[in-house]
């Protein structure tokens, strides 16, 4: 805030409002849309026409993080009617935006929407030739297909995103899409394969020093060893996936991991469960197990 009050022109302080706009999506939304309400005004002026598609863009960002998706698909539009203006009906960023309005449509659950818009921008990224733009539109299509439990198709457009961003060597899109096909794998029971590709994941994400990713891959596969009975390794995971959690203060990663800390103390509880002898980590004790599920389930509360 102090560089806005020190720029020496009302162009660097578009640019400015426009970076706290896109910074405050997560710390605080309402704050975000004011800044990028006031660099829009000023882009305006200016006649900025592709900072105002930006702002635009960012500001959208902001209300769907506040789930406010009427007014993140009117800026998302908005943003979209520049980009023609500057790029005709078939440039790479039109792609863009059509597909992001298709994720707003997403978000909401309207599925059928969402496709359609996913649909148009894949054509219009395949006449660019855009390879990347096709693969996270054709990883999005794979998103709707996830969701709606039809796991063949999903994993078939997840697969077509893979070897595209593997050609490419985008390695944080390998990591994203390595994680969503491990999770199709552990909804099919084919653990060898889950593990095999979250294991990737993992690899890259801790690769690339994305803590977030790798939070969410060590869950993932807590649950695919909650699957295979190997309590220890699910509780090993969870753990990890806390600990990184606490380092940057992610509440929602930690009640999430801790929870799933409690489930599987829960679980060693059921008289269903019989631990091999080799395994001196975990108690076979009712009694404990319970009050440990209890700790845990508090912890995340």
């Amino acid at each position: 805030l102090k560089k806005i009050a020190n720029a020496q022109s009302d162009s660097d302080k578009v640019t400015l409002y426009n970076k706290i706009c896109i910074e405050y999506v997560r710390i605080n939304p309402e704050k975000g849309i004011d800044y990028g309400n006031t660099g829009l005004n000023l882009a305006k002026k200016l006649k900025w026409k592709g900072a105002e598609g930006k702002l635009h863009n960012n500001i959208a960002l902001n209300y769907s993080h506040l789930d406010n998706y009427t007014k993140a698909l009117e800026h998302t539009a908005k943003a979209l009617e520049l980009v023609k203006k500057e790029e005709g009906e078939n440039g790479v960023n039109v792609g863009i935006g059509i597909m992001n309005i298709g994720g707003l449509y997403f978000k909401q659950g309207n599925y059928p929407k969402a496709l359609e818009y996913f649909l148009q921008a894949l054509e219009v990224q395949n006449n660019n030739n855009n390879k990347e733009g096709v693969a996270e539109v054709v990883l999005n299509i794979g998103n709707i297909h996830f969701v709606q439990e039809n796991y063949q198709e999903a994993l078939r457009y997840y697969q077509n995103a893979f070897d595209l961003c593997t050609e490419l060597n985008n390695k944080r899109y390998i990591a994203y899409v390595s994680t969503n096909i491990g999770n199709i794998y552990l909804k099919l029971n084919n653990y060898t394969e889950a593990l095999n590709y979250l294991s990737k994941s993992l690899s890259t994400y801790e690769e690339l020093g994305d803590k977030y990713g790798t939070g969410i891959v060590l869950g993932n596969l807590g649950n695919v060893y909650v699957e295979m009975g190997e309590y220890g390794n699910a509780l090993q995971m969870f753990s990890k996936a806390t600990e990184l959690y606490k380092e940057y203060n992610n509440k929602e990663g930690m009640i999430i991991n801790l929870s799933d800390m409690g489930r599987v103390y829960m679980i060693l509880a059921s008289d269903s469960v019989k631990l091999p002898k080799e395994i001196k980590s975990l108690s076979s004790n009712k009694a404990e197990n319970i009050n440990k599920a209890i700790s845990y389930y508090t912890q995340g509360i």
